[in-house]
């Protein structure tokens, strides 16, 4: 185009152009619509055919204008490049065939159909996916470290070990290296002192009526129960609280969970380790006599502290 200006000088016109277009593998359609810096709307259309185009970026708005000042058309071919080709075809579940091959098939005849079979030429158990236990530990054949010995899954089949000598093998004892007893899973016994203190302190242990209020006779008791925890850093305390069935199930819970908590936190005061307690309630879902009777309701609504001197994530 001509400078309005200078008319020996070539003049550039910016164009904004936007292209909606539908396109499918052998053909497509377009129509750009463009607008130029100097007012001008063009509106075109344009069609492909296989790799042949041919189009227009202003036939439609020059359609509908009762004076054309500017006309064009354009013609053209497609030539893809760097397309990817499509990866060799795999057969399909769909058909009826291959999938009823694929769910039936099982050489071993041990119930596990060999697409999901980790042994297919020696038949074993469903739950070990098809593979043998000539020793029936759980740990098939080919990861048995002892395939003719019954052992643990903990230690790849073979038996296990009693590192601490204590008669308790390491997948029992929960102390695996410190020497205990096996009434005790393995760890050192709890002294009888120290457990009958704490069960008279649990027996001893009362609360407002209703509440989740320690009533003071019971700090005393309490009090030697935070003693022994302070004398042997090695024990660990479980607070569990329970209630009687007067009132509802949901009544019951919370109100053991807070009585519970109560508990923790005063020994928590008396500076025991949050770390080494912990705390539950059970509502009236564990009674220890039948709550028809004022007396059988006075036994069930309790507190119970278990001694514990293993790890916290043991059970």
């Amino acid at each position: 185009m001509l400078s309005a200006t200078n008319p020996m000088s070539p003049n550039y016109v910016t164009t904004f152009t936007v292209t909606p277009r539908l396109e499918k593998k052998w053909v497509s359609v377009y129509s750009p619509v463009s607008y130029s810096a100097n007012g001008q709307l063009n509106w075109g259309a344009g069609v492909r055919i296989g790799p042949l185009f041919v189009g227009s970026g202003s036939i439609v708005s020059n359609m509908l204008k009762k004076r054309v000042q500017a006309a064009d058309a354009h013609i053209g071919i497609t030539i893809p490049v760097f397309q990817h080709r499509n990866a060799r075809k795999e057969p399909k579940l769909s058909d009826s065939t291959f999938q009823e091959k694929a769910l039936t098939n099982d050489k071993d005849g041990d119930g596990v159909v060999d697409a999901k079979d980790e042994c297919p030429d020696s038949a074993g158990p469903v739950k070990l996916i098809g593979c043998p236990d000539d020793d029936g530990d759980g740990v098939p054949n080919y990861k048995d470290k002892c395939p003719k010995v019954k052992g643990s899954i903990n230690f790849q089949g073979c038996p296990a070990p009693d590192s601490d000598g204590d008669s308790v093998n390491d997948d029992e004892d929960k102390c695996p290296l410190v020497k205990g007893v096996a009434g005790n899973y393995g760890c050192p016994p709890i002294k009888p002192e120290y457990i009958s203190t704490v069960n008279r302190a649990a027996d001893r242990i009362f609360f407002v009526r209703a509440k989740a209020i320690i009533e003071v006779v019971s700090f005393a008791e309490l009090d030697r129960v935070a003693a022994i925890l302070q004398e042997d850093s090695t024990l660990r305390l479980r607070i569990e609280g329970h209630t009687d069935s007067e009132g509802t199930d949901q009544r019951n819970q919370k109100l053991s969970d807070r009585r519970a908590k109560a508990v923790y936190n005063y020994l928590l005061f008396k500076g025991i380790a949050a770390d080494r307690m912990d705390y539950a309630g059970f509502g009236s879902k564990k009674p220890l006599a039948p709550n028809d009777t004022p007396e059988g309701m006075a036994v069930n609504r309790r507190t119970e502290m278990i001694l514990t001197n293993y790890p916290k994530d043991k059970k």
